[in-house]
């Protein structure tokens, strides 16, 4: 006889199995990353396929299989409409659960992650601009809860609190002042602006309003982030291997 399971989960995304069936990926609060089976889910009769969108909030019901979890049946508890309304938003959340999925393997039950990945929807929900630097937001904390953390306020070599200067650097293990860059050993280090370290320290103090308010229009701030949190993905996946 089977148990019939029960859980709140947001769809992380969804991938085609057979002819009509979908193999689903959720991150549930109680039993933390699950791949479940929707039987059928996208044939134009099945009772599943309006319920699963991506990115919502929603209850679900599933049994054990032999191979896979089954789903049963689906609720939505909370749609993100804004969501998928905007292009770049939807884009946004897909590299933020692309990034979840790399990194996170099932069943990974950590609960941080289940509010993380909630508040990180609701924000690119509300906000109208710099949706940007939620996605920033979450990378940053995303890796501080896998344990690869940076403190923005301090270089990593002589510990000093980071003063006011024009560039820093930032290196495998952190932020490097001027005076410290000298002393760190061969290989790459991406430039970092002040402007761009002052967003990266309001990300990390999770000043929601002054990020806001923050004027990201420059390319330069933008490719400054974007270099800076790739280069340290980088990092993450040759230590996770």
């Amino acid at each position: 006889m089977f148990v019939n399971y029960r859980t709140q989960a947001v769809v992380l995304g969804r991938k085609n199995l057979n002819e009509a069936d979908s193999l689903i990926y959720f991150f549930t609060k109680e039993f933390g990353l699950i791949k479940v089976l929707g039987k059928s889910m996208r044939k134009i009769s099945s009772k599943l396929k309006s319920g699963v969108a991506d990115f919502n909030f929603e209850e679900i019901e599933f049994v054990q299989g032999k191979k896979f979890k089954i789903l049963t049946d689906i609720y939505s508890v909370k749609k993100f409409p804004e969501i998928n309304k905007d292009l770049k938003k939807k884009k946004l959340c897909h590299f933020i659960c692309d990034s979840f999925l790399e990194f996170v393997r099932e069943p990974e039950k950590d609960v941080r992650f289940w509010y993380l990945l909630l508040f990180t929807f609701g924000l690119l929900d509300k906000w109208g601009k710099n949706i940007y630097l939620i996605y920033q937001f979450f990378t940053w904390h995303f890796l501080k809860m896998l344990g690869f953390g940076i403190d923005f306020k301090k270089c990593f070599i002589c510990h000093k609190k980071l003063k006011p200067q024009k560039n820093f650097y930032f290196s495998k293990k952190g932020i490097v002042c001027d005076f410290c860059v000298k002393k760190t050993s061969a290989g790459r280090k991406i430039k970092i602006s002040q402007d761009a370290l002052k967003i990266l320290r309001t990300i990390q103090k999770k000043d929601l309003k002054l990020l806001k308010r923050l004027k990201v229009e420059k390319k330069e701030i933008v490719k400054e982030l974007d270099l800076a949190t790739n280069y340290y993905l980088k990092i993450v996946r040759k230590n996770e291997k």
